[in-house]
């Protein structure tokens, strides 16, 4: 019987110890799926003792009291844990939500030229999720060209600290800094905005210690895409750059160690416009999108993921995080299209409806195509609405296009512009290697119309705009938004 007690006595101070190492209000996890308690594998393996183990009357009333007390300590301590486990148990089964995205409004362009506004809850490589007046919508990555972001407070961008320091990666991704420390191993970077991404000193291609202005970029980048065999120590001269080359060990907050031919020499930053490494760029491909963010830099993007806040990772490893409102837009358009506003005609013509015996210049160059871009002053108007982008056109006006490989579809939207109606009567034909893809009859009075072409193994594309019904009066078509896609 002495050794029964000694048992329980054994056990009961174990679980003493226990008790001591998860009490009541003890940290609750995730375990092992076995209640939530932290370090529960290691609560010993003991048996209850059974009833038949009450002293007999000739062991002695005292040592009888002292084992059931023993007992009935273990019997609590097992109960204490169970109810616990039990309470903790709902909790280690719950995943940890992802962190609410930043209720930012923003919009996204579509291929086809649809826009949606409303706020962006979900991003990553292969669809935006927005949530719109009209219910959520799901937008896959491929159809998606870009998104811009509105921000929470018009003065964000005003409380921003001034860069002074812009580095560009191998990737040609541009940061604005207003701090920037360069190691033999690691770079630490502080953006204009307030995040500091730690990445391999390897990414690095060149920093600049002054504001880049017109006058110095052409020679900065001419200095930058020359062959060169070592690092270089760019000082500049008026409008000219001059460097010394070596070797870049270091950039400190004050000064840049420079190796000159076995000496190393500490030059202050102040003296320098920068340095350029010599560094090979990333292997192509992979790139999926540039952002833009509020503070000034320019992200080349190969994933990206919105968890509350939006994290990239660009083609040289480089990974930041930032809130969604710092950002100004995203553009995935790279690869998937290119507007004809954007491409050299390989000709251009236009033929007045009557012809004159010496053909004016200021004419022609009143009535000959022109093309409209972002921030130019080619009015785009069909219907009331404006566009940024796309051709306009008088009759009888010819434009060749020798087209880029693999595009496979012409989207536009086409029609009589605004400054013509309700006049104007044209046609509008759209030839694929002397082949006619399209022929429409547009009209004053006609609402505008969405083409799509299919130019499978088209080379060359040839857009003419004929006389109509009405000679040449109003005859001024639009191609808004026309595009190529792959």
């Amino acid at each position: 019987m002495r050794g029964s007690m000694d048992t329980h006595q054994d056990a009961s101070e174990r679980c003493r110890g226990i008790r001591k190492l998860h009490p009541p209000s003890g940290r609750v996890g995730r375990g092992s799926g076995r209640g939530g308690l932290r370090e529960t594998k290691f609560i010993p393996r003991f048996a209850l003792p059974a009833r038949s183990s009450r002293p007999s009357q000739g062991e002695g009333n005292a040592q009888g009291t002292r084992h059931w007390r023993d007992a009935s300590g273990t019997r609590r301590c097992l109960l204490t844990l169970l109810v616990l486990a039990a309470t903790c148990a709902p909790l280690a089964a719950q995943e940890t939500p992802p962190a609410p995205a930043d209720e930012v409004e923003a919009v996204l362009r579509l291929v086809g030229g649809e826009q949606l506004t409303g706020q962006l809850v979900a991003l990553d490589d292969e669809q935006a999720v927005l949530d719109t007046p009209d219910g959520r919508r799901e937008v896959d990555a491929d159809t998606l060209l870009g998104i811009d972001v509105s921000p929470d407070d018009p003065d964000t961008t005003d409380r921003f600290a001034r860069p002074g320091v812009w580095i560009e990666l191998t990737d040609g991704s541009l940061i604005a800094a207003t701090k920037c420390v360069v190691g033999e191993q690691e770079a630490n970077i502080e953006l204009v905005g307030g995040a500091s991404p730690t990445f391999p000193s390897t990414a690095v291609r060149a920093v600049r210690f002054s504001p880049p202005t017109d006058a110095i970029n052409d020679a900065w980048r001419t200095l930058l895409d020359e062959q060169h065999t070592g690092d270089m120590l760019v000082i500049r001269r008026g409008d000219a750059l001059d460097y010394h080359r070596g070797v870049v060990e270091t950039i400190g907050e004050e000064k840049v160690r420079f190796n000159l031919d076995g000496d190393v020499l500490p030059v202050p930053r102040e003296k320098l416009h920068g340095v350029a490494y010599l560094r090979s760029a990333p292997a192509p491909g992979g790139e999926i999108g540039t952002i833009v963010t509020r503070g000034g830099s320019r992200w080349s993007v190969r994933s990206l993921r919105l968890n509350g806040k939006l994290q990239w990772t660009t083609p040289a490893g480089v990974t930041v995080r930032e809130p969604l409102a710092r950002l100004e837009s995203i553009d995935f358009s790279g690869g998937k299209v290119v507007y004809l506003s954007d491409l050299k005609p390989r000709s251009i013509d236009w033929r007045p409806y009557m012809p004159l015996d010496t053909p004016l210049e200021s004419r022609r160059a009143l009535f000959r195509p022109r093309w409209g871009r972002p921030g130019d002053d080619v009015a785009l108007r069909l219907d009331g609405h404006e566009f940024d982008r796309g051709v306009l056109m008088h009759s009888r006006g010819v434009l060749v296009y020798l087209l880029p490989e693999a595009f496979q579809r012409l989207q536009a939207t086409v029609g009589i512009g605004d400054d013509g109606r309700p006049h104007g009567d044209a046609v509008l034909h759209i030839e694929g290697d002397g082949r006619q893809l399209l022929e429409l009859h547009l009209r004053g009075t006609d609402p505008p119309q969405e083409v799509d072409v299919d130019l499978t193994g088209v080379r060359r594309l040839t857009v003419t705009v004929d006389y109509g019904q009405g000679m040449d009066i109003g005859d001024q078509v639009i191609l808004a938004e026309a595009r190529l896609l792959k």
